[in-house]
């Protein structure tokens, strides 16, 4: 690195790139330009982290980029936020249903809340999302023997219904590939998903799987189509930039020093040549001695240049870029894609806080979590029993605030609508005693108009 480092600065590269005045490089005002420190980084840094994205990785880059992570954990956390559970044709609440169940413990690796931050992963960063449903059989294994030995579990595609051993796996869309073609489209082949996971390979029947797309693949239906892709250039842009920036972290402590320029003559020198003598007994006491002598009474062997010069902090230079502004912009781009609210981008909380969160839950979360709920119950059955998959998030506290300040808005207005009743109902009181109507006149308004004012009142 300090061989390449000597060269890029002192090099005829550098020279080239910053220009040359009177023989010598000027690199004051000018070093600190992007365009020299993208040059310098691509030309000198050795190597690039910068993966650009592909069919096949748009989940493993969603680990890499910070905005990513931070936008399908708030999904994944939202959507775990629900209530699930399942209604049947009466709107009745089935407390051992099979298939809740499952929703609430998808298998014995992953929590709830895995899951679905899994799931937010894979549908949103993958743009499909395909739930394996397995079936566990736990045997006993004999070794050679015939002793028996500890038990294993196998873990075997469950077919379209339900019991107490069945899980839900989530399928890496990086890992999975499909057959796909006219023949399937015509009936005469059957459409194939082949998989990869930590505990099991394989493929099965397209049928066989629940699949949840974000967007679709215009030339595969089967497969789903990266939001990614709508940002794949600011991906590469921040990579580029954390990139940047920690390379020259590395170089902390390095220094540029070149000739000075003058203040008022570009093509010279500012001030005396150190080697010029300056007024001393002797007349041949040089600056460049005095200042050799007074470093050197500390410190050894620093040598002083024969003409003025200045100094350029590597980092300072980094840091006047702010090279962190091109890479907040991308994640900005990123956070809008996912359609992240400004509340959770932020520590900061103000007024409508709650008002942006709940907004975000009626145009993404509940949507999402429909989706999901009509993916289940189209694949097991329960559409034709009647039967509903609910993600209730009444207990959020902005809908708690909302269905609050809704009763207070009922109770207000009913009670203003009784008041006026009960006036109109004085008022009619007084004509009758003024002869102004008859009895029946006045039981017949008030057994019409008021009845509802009277069942009120008892």
């Amino acid at each position: 690195m300090a061989n390449r480092f000597t060269e890029f600065f002192n090099g005829n590269w550098f020279k080239t790139i910053k220009g040359v005045e009177n023989n010598t490089t000027v690199i004051n005002d000018r070093f600190s330009a992007r365009d020299y420190l993208l040059n310098a980084y691509e030309r000198f840094s050795g190597s690039t982290h910068v993966t650009p994205l592909k069919e096949n990785n748009a989940i493993e880059l969603s680990y890499k980029i910070t905005a990513i992570n931070i936008a399908v954990d708030r999904i994944g956390q939202a959507l775990n936020s629900g209530v699930i559970y399942v209604e049947d044709s009466n709107g009745k609440k089935l407390d051992n249903d099979p298939l809740s169940s499952i929703l609430n413990n998808p298998n014995e690796f992953q929590t709830r809340e895995e899951f679905y931050k899994q799931f937010a992963r894979f549908y949103y960063a993958g743009g499909y999302c395909f739930v394996l449903p397995q079936e566990i059989a736990k045997q006993t294994i004999t070794d050679s023997y015939g002793f028996s030995s500890q038990e294993k579990t196998y873990r075997t595609i469950a077919a379209k219904y339900l019991n107490d051993k069945t899980e839900f796996w989530l399928l890496n869309p990086d890992d999975v590939s499909t057959d796909f073609s006219n023949e399937v489209l015509k009936g005469n082949k059957v459409a194939k998903v082949h998989y990869s996971t930590a505990l099991f390979n394989g493929s099965t029947e397209y049928k066989f799987l629940i699949p949840f797309y974000d967007n679709s693949d215009p030339e595969n239906p089967i497969k789903g189509k990266s939001r990614l892709w709508a940002v794949a250039k600011d991906i590469e842009h921040i990579q580029r930039a954390d990139d940047i920036i920690k390379w020259f972290q590395s170089l902390f402590g390095n220094i540029i020093v070149s000739p000075k320029r003058p203040e008022n003559n570009a093509n010279g020198f500012s001030g005396k040549n150190l080697t010029d003598p300056i007024n001393s007994v002797n007349g041949h006491v040089t600056h460049k001695d005095v200042i050799e002598d007074k470093l050197n009474s500390n410190v050894r062997n620093i040598l002083v240049s024969e003409v003025g010069l200045d100094a350029v902090n590597l980092m300072q230079s980094i840091n006047e870029q702010d090279l962190s502004k091109d890479k907040r912009e991308s994640e900005e781009k990123i956070f809008d894609l996912f359609q992240i609210p400004h509340a959770y981008r932020s520590q900061a909380k103000y007024d409508n806080y709650s008002n942006e969160i709940k907004e975000w839950y009626d145009s993404v979360i509940v949507p999402l979590s429909a989706n999901i709920a009509r993916s289940f119950e189209s694949f097991y059955g329960y559409d034709k029993q009647r039967k509903k998959v609910k993600f209730d998030f009444s207990q959020m506290s902005f809908y708690k605030k909302q269905k609050h300040d809704d009763e207070k808005s009922e109770i207000e207005k009913k009670k203003i609508e009784l008041e006026y009743q009960s006036m109109q109902l004085l008022e009619l009181r007084t004509m009758l005693a003024n002869g102004e109507i008859s009895q029946s006149q006045f039981n017949n308004i008030q057994n019409g108009i008021y009845k509802d004012w009277e069942n009120d009142q008892k």
